[in-house]
């Protein structure tokens, strides 16, 4: 398919989802005392074809701290199209994996304690 170019990039697309987990925990996400800080250790997106379809992939990672906690999320996401993968297609394929990794942040129990 191709080099694809993902915007907003993957960075911002975390950084809102888990300020978004946080808002909803009841969380400030400026000026508290706790820190919170990530990095995306893998954003990786394939789009391999059969002779019928294309299955769009996305292998993500993020690597979040909380105080003195550090935890890991990943997630694969995969999108089966019979025609040329859209961006549309992929944009929401990317969201889709965002939020979950996102979610999975907000259900840790380790990181609910260090906050």
């Amino acid at each position: 398919m191709g080099y694809v170019t993902l915007n907003p990039p993957p960075e911002a697309l975390f950084t809102e989802a888990i300020k978004s987990e946080l808002s909803a925990a009841g969380h400030s996400v400026t000026g508290g005392q706790t820190k919170v800080s990530g990095v995306v250790e893998r954003f990786a997106l394939s789009t391999p074809a059969t002779a019928t379809h294309w299955d769009v992939t996305i292998d993500a990672a993020l690597k979040v701290s909380v105080g003195g906690s550090t935890r890991a999320y990943s997630d694969v996401c995969v999108s089966r199209t019979y025609a040329w993968p859209s961006d549309k297609m992929i944009a929401d394929l990317s969201s889709k994996c965002v939020s979950g990794i996102a979610r999975k942040f907000a259900g840790d129990r380790s990181i609910a304690n260090a906050l």
